[in-house]
């Protein structure tokens, strides 16, 4: 019984405050003028004195789909492949110079993911992207010691995560809600001395 009472004080409580706070009724809407009318709607109105529906030609549409990417997580670069390029022995005592050439196999292969996201990172119709180059350095070999040169391939993996957007001729962008992912391997030639 105690309860009731509580509960029935309670709700009397908050409807004599709810009463006493109570919004003034709203006023009676009032008809636009021509020209605000106008402004508002940019002098289309497909109901207006029975007219016909606005035409299809007023209504934007898709004009591409787009791929925005969204995020990238690049790995830890990895050394593989080390092999020996030179072994340059300095009896002299000045230092001697040493000219290394060598191609820097660079090439970037999209491992994984669709034409969708590939195009958006770069990859036009085709997987792998080349971009090897001949790459000169010169080696100091310091007196009365033996230097080795040597050539390894450097590695990273990047992930690249891209969001559809629907492009409309107004220049609307809608996201679809779709995302796809790819993966795309980094790998260049590097020349080291020990």
């Amino acid at each position: 019984m105690k309860r009731f009472v509580l509960w029935a004080g309670s709700l009397m409580l908050l409807m004599a405050l709810s009463a006493a706070t109570a919004l003034p009724a709203p006023s009676p809407l009032e008809a636009l003028s021509a020209a605000e009318l106008l402004d508002i709607t940019a002098g289309a109105c497909g109901t207006c004195d029975g007219g016909d529906p606005l035409p299809p030609s007023w209504y934007p549409t898709v004009d591409y789909v787009d791929w925005e990417v969204i995020s990238v997580k690049e790995s830890k670069p990895v050394t593989q492949n080390v092999r020996r390029y030179d072994y340059v022995p300095n009896d002299s005592p000045a230092t001697m110079n040493v000219s290394v050439v060598w191609n820097n196999n660079c090439r970037r292969v999209l491992v994984s993911g669709g034409a969708n996201i590939g195009a958006s990172i770069g990859f036009h119709a085709t997987t792998v992207i080349h971009c090897a180059e001949i790459v000169t350095r010169t080696v100091a070999v310091p007196p009365f010691t033996t230097v080795e040169i040597y050539l390894a391939d450097l590695v990273t993996y990047t992930t690249y995560t891209s969001r559809e957007v629907l492009v409309y001729t107004d220049g609307y962008r809608e996201y679809t809600g779709r995302t796809e992912s790819a993966r795309v391997e980094d790998r260049i030639t590097y020349m080291g001395t020990r």
